[in-house]
C-alpha cells in the first residue's frame, strides 16, 4: 500500500535529518534522490514529516509514528486518507476545531500536551502569549509581500487577475495564502518584494523623526547584518534619499541582495563581506554613519512556524549564547555611528534574553536613549514574531 510507503519514507527523513541545515533543503536532496516519487507523494511525506517537527518538544517520549500522526491530525483541516488508514479515531475529529483538536489530545491518553509543545513560556519578551504562539506553530505561515511606492494598485490588478484569494494589511501589504508561488503571479518583480508581514512592520521605526542627523545630502545608513536585502529595500522605499552601505558574513546572501538589489532598481550603494565579531569589522578607512540597522543573528524563534525543526532541535542554551554574540556585535559596530544618530536593533526572536536584555545592555553600555521598544507578534495574522528597538 502507498500509504506505508510513505510512512516509511518520512521515517527515513527523520532518521537522516539531523538539523545541520533546512528540512526544506534536506528533502529537497532527498526527494532528488529519490526521483521515482511523484508531486503527491512528495506532498503526503513531506505532510507527515511535518507533523512530527511541528510537535516540538511534546511526546518526545511517544513513538515516531505516535508523533507523526498527533502532529498530522493538528496541523491538517481537510480529511486526510493517510491519517484514516494508520489511525482512523484521529482522523474523525480531522475537522475538528484547534481548540477542539488539543482538547481531545489532552484529555485522552495520547499524551500530548500543548504546554510542552514550546516549553519555555516564561523567557518570552513582554507582550507574547506563550499559549497562542504555541498553537500558532500547528498553522503554516501565509505568504506576504510588500507593494513597492506606487504599485500598490498594479499588484491588486495582478492578483485579482490571477485569480488569488488575498488580504490586504494597511496599503501595502497582501497576505497570501500559504505556499502561493508569488513569482508567477505578478509580471514585474520590481513591483513588490516578498516579505513577512511583522518583517514590514519593523519598516516602522525607519519613520520615527529624521534618520538623517548629518548636513550632509544624503545620509549614509549602514545595515550592517543585511542578509538578503529584504529590510534594506524598506528603507531605501522610506528613505530613497539615503546612501545605502549593507555588509554580511556570507558571500551567498550579498550575492542574493545585489540580485534583489537590481530587480528593485537599487543601482547606488556599496558592499562589503564583514565578521562583526571582529573588533575592527570594517576596512581601514574613515567609517562615520548616520544610522545603524543592527538585524542581529539569534535564535530564529520568531520563525519557527516556517522553520519547526530549529524548534525540535532547540536547547534554551542557544539563548544566552546568542545573546552573548549579539552584544558582542553592537559593541563592535557601535564605533561607526555618529553622535547623537539612531541605532535600530532588531531580531526575529521572542525571547526575552534576546530582546530587551540586549537594549537594556546597549542603554547601559553606550548611554543610549530608548525612544520605542517593543515585540511585533505576528501569530494573529499567520506571519513571523520579530522585535524591534530605536535607540540613539
Amino acid at each position: 500500500m502507498k500509504w506505508d510507503s510513505h510512512l516509511h519514507s518520512a521515517l527515513r527523513i527523520i532518521d537522516e535529518y539531523e538539523g545541520q541545515i533546512p528540512l526544506a533543503v534536506f528533502m529537497k536532496d532527498f526527494f532528488g534522490r529519490n526521483s521515482q516519487m511523484g508531486s503527491r507523494d512528495r506532498k503526503s511525506i513531506a505532510a507527515l514529516v511535518y507533523g512530527f517537527y511541528r510537535l516540538g518538544h511534546a511526546m518526545k517520549g511517544k513513538s515516531r509514528e505516535d508523533r507523526i500522526f498527533t502532529g498530522l491530525l493538528l496541523c491538517e483541516t481537510a480529511p486526510s486518507e493517510i491519517l484514516a488508514y494508520f489511525r482512523p479515531e484521529l482522523e474523525k475529529r480531522i475537522l475538528d476545531s484547534l481548540d477542539g483538536k488539543i482538547s481531545f489530545l489532552e484529555t485522552g491518553d495520547s499524551g500530548f500536551r500543548l504546554r510542552e509543545v514550546f516549553p519555555w513560556w516564561e523567557s518570552l519578551s513582554q507582550g507574547m502569549n506563550g499559549e497562542e504562539f504555541s498553537r500558532s506553530l500547528f498553522r503554516q505561515p501565509r505568504v506576504f509581500i510588500r507593494a513597492r511606492p506606487l504599485m500598490q494598485e498594479e499588484v491588486k490588478h495582478a492578483l485579482n487577475d490571477a485569480g488569488v484569494a488575498y488580504e490586504t494589511l494597511g496599503q501595502d501589504c497582501f497576505s497570501l495564502p500559504p505556499g502561493t508561488k508569488t513569482e508567477t503571479l505578478i509580471p514585474d518583480p520590481s513591483w513588490f518584494e516578498v516579505q513577512d508581514y511583522s518583517s514590514q512592520r519593523t519598516g516602522e521605526y525607519f519613520k520615527i523623526g529624521s534618520l538623517a542627523h548629518s548636513s550632509r545630502t544624503k545620509p549614509v545608513i549602514w545595515d550592517c547584518c543585511a542578509a538578503s536585502g529584504g529590510k534594506s529595500i524598506l528603507l531605501h522605499d522610506i528613505h530613497p534619499e539615503a546612501d545605502l552601505f549593507v555588509s554580511d558574513i556570507r558571500p551567498a546572501a550579498l550575492k542574493n541582495l545585489q540580485i534583489r538589489f537590481r530587480e528593485a532598481g537599487i543601482r547606488h550603494y556599496r558592499s562589503v563581506i564583514t565578521d562583526l565579531r571582529s573588533d575592527h569589522p570594517l576596512p581601514p578607512g574613515k567609517w562615520s554613519f548616520d544610522t545603524v540597522i543592527l538585524d542581529a543573528p539569534c535564535t530564529g524563534s520568531g520563525t519557527w512556524g516556517r522553520t519547526p525543526e530549529q524548534l525540535y532541535f532547540f536547547h534554551p542554551a542557544q539563548i544566552e549564547k546568542s545573546g552573548s554574540l549579539q552584544r558582542k556585535i553592537a559593541q563592535n559596530v557601535f564605533p561607526y555611528l555618529k553622535k547623537g544618530s539612531p541605532l535600530i536593533y532588531i531580531t526575529c526572536s521572542v525571547f526575552r534574553g534576546e530582546n530587551e536584555a540586549v537594549v537594556q545592555f546597549l542603554c547601559e553600555q553606550f548611554s543610549l536613549g530608548l525612544r520605542k521598544c517593543g515585540l511585533i507578534s505576528g501569530y494573529a495574522y499567520q506571519a513571523d514574531s520579530m522585535f524591534a528597538a530605536y535607540l540613539s
